[in-house]
């Protein structure tokens, strides 16, 4: 069962990855997305779904371009489509007009094409560098800088570094 969060007008106006032309996220587990999203968290990911399980309720998040990116590249726990038909002409459209999930190399031209390449290249380097590292990286904005870095979740620890990134 696929679970799609869409871009709210809210959303969009934050610059999140439903900044992006056409862009809405899904998901095959929402559950999965946490686990694999922090270190470790995909080895130990348990399944919750139970035979008599209720209906979830849908579940509505913001992700950056970056943690976008990563959830569908390295983690492998996210699925991004078009909501609009692609023009083919445009520099990150999938391969053919009709197709309706974006792979690997389209999604990057398609962020790439969205922000400066440059920048989102070294934001993205920057973001993944410091995942594999074992923290958990959260946007800066509010102290001036790129990522925040934590080594648990931001909700029981403190932040330890701030990262701002020079491309």
């Amino acid at each position: 069962e696929l679970y799609t969060f869409p871009a709210s007008s809210e959303e969009r106006d934050g610059g999140g990855l439903s900044s992006a032309p056409g862009i809405s996220q899904v998901v095959g587990d929402p559950d999965a997305v946490w686990p694999a999203h922090n270190p470790g968290g995909a080895r130990n990911a348990r399944s919750h779904t139970h035979a008599n399980a209720r209906p979830r309720r849908r579940r509505h998040i913001k992700l950056s371009h970056e943690e976008a990116f990563f959830l569908v590249h390295d983690a492998q726990v996210l699925r991004i489509r078009s909501d609009t038909p692609w023009p083919t002409d445009f520099p990150g459209a999938p391969p053919s007009a009709s197709a309706t999930y974006f792979d690997t190399e389209a999604l990057w031209r398609v962020l790439c094409s969205t922000n400066d390449r440059e920048s989102f290249a070294c934001h993205y380097a920057a973001y993944r560098h410091y995942r594999a590292k074992g923290y958990i990286p959260r946007s800066g904005l509010t102290f001036g800088s790129d990522w925040i870095l934590y080594a648990a979740h931001p909700q029981v620890a403190h932040s330890e570094f701030s990262v701002l990134v020079i491309p």
